[in-house]
């Protein structure tokens, strides 16, 4: 006998009430919903609320669903829909503690289990795949989920969407393609079969053992849901009631639209969802690990402030301000920095890197084009204008003295030889401080002295190799409880450089190319 259709079921069920063909619509698709809702909440006791609330929402409306419904599609959107609301929710609670995050794991524990390039493949995916679907137009979006989330075939796929076999592999392959050219912009740069064979294989997870039986009781039967699970179910009727059309949403715009007149005014998943980049301990090699994209989101940790910045390959940032993302992308630092009028101090996390996770750390010309990327993006979210332009400033000039340069070595040492060592040791009239360098070009001293000194550093030495060199002096122990490793003032600094390095730091006035920051108004 022929399996029921998923219309017919939902029919017989909403005439019937009975427990029979809600169970097989349960078991038929959880796993679509379920891994929908993993994938946003990052968290699998809020996945597995989510999913049952999405089947009472099905049970509920059961009678008003249409005949041209393609249930994969509605249950995905719903699944979108409720998980933005309880992860809303989910913020608001913890927003008093900071710990208004979740982490999305995007089935790593299954990626032991898949070859590696589609691993690889999937890792890129998992992070934007949903924001991706929801760009397709719904016909699309159907298609897609039909063919490569549930992975029916053909036949099925077209009697779903009301076409035929041949009609139904026309359709998914443009949608297919469409998915990849939204995946690009993104910065996923996978060929169609890529991303088919990643989604096909990795974008649905089974369920846990035992969900679909009780979601079937709860939702089915009309047996009382958790507390949470009922708030869930609650909040997304809302929504659902403000328009009768079918709801439409628009994800990335930081609005939930409903077809017809109403639109509903609440907040993305985007604006509560955490990033696998998103860390407070990110390091260079989280940043060579992540997925090729260039994104700046509000930041999830109010306090601290840094970035990690490989100028040849990517740069990355979390809770750093507007103005350290301009300097990041124009490889400026505030001393070479001019903000002309105001600009905002709200706190962001970013990412800017085009190359793909896990390479060999090679370098191509085409490697830097994340700066571009990362300009475009601050243009296109923020109300500023940047330019680069010449301007009078105070600057110190690195030049060599008049008997010349000496303690510095051209360095032989191989590339994974010791950078920058610091120098912390007790001596009578209080601490010895400084650095060793090793294998170090000039640049890492102007920036140390841009740091200390707080004024523009132009090398005029002349040195451009890698370096072995070494600079200290005597710090008074009581003037830094700390003892951190910091230049006392410019005068310490002269003599430093003069009488060890045979280099002079000279104050100037000049013409030096800054960074000008104006409000585009």
């Amino acid at each position: 006998m022929a399996e029921l259709t998923d219309h017919e079921l939902l029919t017989q069920y909403a005439r019937t009430g009975a427990e029979a063909p809600f169970a097989t619509l349960v078991t038929r698709h959880i796993n679509l919903v379920y891994s929908a809702a993993r994938r946003y909440a990052g968290d699998d006791t809020l996945a597995a609320d989510i999913t049952q609330a999405v089947f009472i929402l099905l049970a509920r409306k059961a009678g008003s669903i249409g005949a041209r419904t393609v249930l994969s599609g509605w249950l995905y959107q719903t699944a979108r829909l409720t998980a933005a609301n309880a992860l809303k929710e989910k913020i608001r609670r913890e927003k008093r503690d900071h710990q208004a995050y979740m982490e999305s794991k995007f089935a790593e524990d299954d990626l032991s289990r898949q070859s590696e390039a589609t691993a690889e493949a999937w890792k890129q995916l998992a992070p934007v795949l949903d924001d991706a679907m929801n760009a397709l137009r719904e016909a699309d979006r159907n298609a897609v989920l039909l063919r490569y989330f549930e992975n029916k075939p053909l036949a099925e796929v077209g009697a779903a969407l009301g076409v035929s076999e041949d009609a139904a592999r026309v359709r998914v392959n443009r949608a297919l393609e469409k998915l990849r050219a939204v995946l690009t912009k993104q910065g996923v740069t996978l060929g169609v079969k890529a991303v088919a064979g990643a989604i096909g294989t990795s974008s649905v997870q089974a369920a846990p053992v035992g969900m679909a039986v009780k979601i079937s009781v709860v939702a089915g039967k009309g047996t009382a849901a958790t507390g949470s699970v009922t708030t869930l179910v609650k909040g997304v009727l809302k929504i659902m009631a403000w328009s009768k059309a079918k709801i439409a949403i628009v994800v990335g715009a930081g609005i939930l639209f409903a077809a017809g007149t109403a639109t509903v005014a609440v907040k993305t998943v985007e604006a509560h969802r955490l990033y696998p980049w998103q860390n407070p301990k990110a390091d260079f090699t989280l940043l060579y690990d992540s997925a090729p994209q260039v994104k700046i989101v509000p930041t999830k940790f109010p306090s601290g402030g840094f970035y990690v910045c490989d100028g040849r390959r990517a740069a990355l940032g979390i809770s750093v301000t507007l103005q350290d993302i301009m300097e990041v992308a124009y490889n400026k630092n505030d001393m070479q920095t001019v903000v002309i009028g105001d600009i905002s101090t709200n706190r962001y996390d970013f990412i800017a890197k085009l190359v793909p996770a896990r390479v060999p750390h090679r370098v191509t010309p085409t490697d830097t084009n994340w700066v571009v990327e990362l300009k475009k993006q601050i243009s296109k979210q923020f109300n500023y204008k940047c330019s680069l332009e010449m301007r009078d400033a105070d600057v110190l000039v690195l030049k060599p003295s008049m008997s010349g340069i000496r303690s510095v070595k051209v360095s032989h040492q191989m590339p994974n030889g010791i950078a920058v060592k610091p120098i912390v040791k007790g001596v009578a009239g209080g601490m010895l401080a400084g650095f060793e360098y090793h294998q170090q070009p000039m640049s890492t001293l102007v920036n140390f002295l841009e740091q200390n000194l707080k004024l523009p550093v132009i090398d005029q030495t002349g040195l451009t190799n890698n370096y072995d060199f070494s600079v200290s002096w005597i710090q008074k122990v009581e003037s830094d409880k700390n003892n951190s490793i910091k230049l006392p003032d410019l005068e310490t600094a002269k003599k430093v450089l003069s009488d060890q390095l045979g280099i002079e730091l000279i104050a100037a006035r000049q013409p030096i190319e800054m960074l000008a920051i104006r409000n585009a108004h």
